[in-house]
């Protein structure tokens, strides 16, 4: 699925939702230097493992 990190696209190899942190993870971030933005609202990081990213079906 293609996420946008930093304004450049980035590919994460999953063909089924996850989370938040595993996002976070996939992508080499440690969860204290980075602030997530879904949809242009800030996600606090405590509902990381409860919030999932999935692929867009048009």
């Amino acid at each position: 699925m293609k996420i946008k990190v930093n304004g450049e696209e980035r590919l994460i190899q999953s063909n089924k939702s996850i989370s938040l942190n595993e996002t976070i993870k996939l992508l080499g971030y440690s969860s204290n230097t980075v602030v997530v933005e879904v949809n242009k609202l800030i996600i606090n990081s405590a509902e990381w493992d409860d919030k999932y990213i999935k692929m867009e079906t048009n």
